[in-house]
């Protein structure tokens, strides 16, 4: 039994070279274990990708306005974006005079931005807004598609941001108790005064689309005037009451002709 203890002795000292050298190795698994946490930090520490500028809170004021064009086959539409922050859109069209909310997503697809923006549903005619917009030049293009029962049907859609100046002088009309005025969202209002006080005024509501000296008009359903209506702008020298002539401001078309306001009629 003496003779043993000092194997025994030596057997249990190697274990614990042994052990300390597998703690202490560069191929030990608790070095192992500190450079994973190495990783973790380094990547912990790049910097995410850029976002595009539609998803910054200053950016969205770029894309609001009033855009109006194409409507398939069915004359013109007016598309006005009021909100646009982050993924969220919001804002309302009008199409004949009548007018639709609309809300809805935004991403970034592309180099352009993709919207979906959905009409409440509680009208039979709602639909859904499929559309991109280049945001170089503001140019919408995309459809507008609704689902009726087993029928489904799909409406281009092309439009461009309206510019509008508000001092301009072809935004408000008149002749006689007749009154046409234009308004920076894209519709305009028709209205007629009668002659008698007890008559209840009439106004008819529509949205437009200008280009250059030419205004296409959708107006609600009426009695008054065509629902699809071409007016155009021109200049005339009219004669004034002294016997000079000054250059004025007209609209005609529909059966109709305004002056500017303010003006006197040819």
């Amino acid at each position: 039994m003496q003779a043993a203890r000092p194997v025994v002795f030596s057997f249990i000292l190697f274990l614990s070279i042994l052990s300390y050298s597998s703690c202490h190795s560069p191929s030990g698994k608790q070095e192992k274990n500190s450079s994973k946490k190495e990783e973790v930090t380094v990547l912990d520490t790049i910097a995410p990708a850029a976002l595009p500028a539609i998803y910054k809170p200053d950016s969205s004021a770029r894309y609001l306005g009033t855009y109006s064009g194409s409507f398939g086959n069915d004359g013109i539409i007016t598309l006005v974006l009021n909100y646009v922050s982050g993924r969220t859109a919001s804002g309302y069209n009008v199409h004949k005079g009548l007018r639709r909310n609309v809300n809805g997503e935004v991403t970034w697809e592309g180099g352009k931005l993709h919207f979906v923006l959905k009409e409440p549903g509680d009208n039979r005619f709602d639909g859904v807004f499929n559309f991109s917009m280049d945001t170089t030049n503001r140019k919408i293009e995309g459809e507008w598609v609704h689902s009726g029962g087993v029928t489904l049907t799909r409406v281009k859609l092309k439009l461009m941001r309206m510019q509008w100046d508000e001092s301009a002088g072809d935004n408000d009309w008149n002749h006689a108790d007749t009154a046409l005025d234009f308004h920076n969202n894209g519709t305009c209002k028709l209205e007629i005064t009668p002659a008698n006080d007890y008559a209840q005024k009439v106004v008819v509501r529509g949205n437009f689309d200008k280009k250059k000296d030419t205004f296409l008009i959708e107006w609600e359903k009426n009695p008054y005037i065509g629902v699809s209506v071409k007016m155009v702008e021109y200049s005339k020298m009219v004669a004034g009451s002294r016997g000079d002539s000054t250059n004025h401001l007209f609209l005609r078309g529909g059966g109709m002709l305004f002056a500017a306001r303010g003006e006197p009629m040819e």
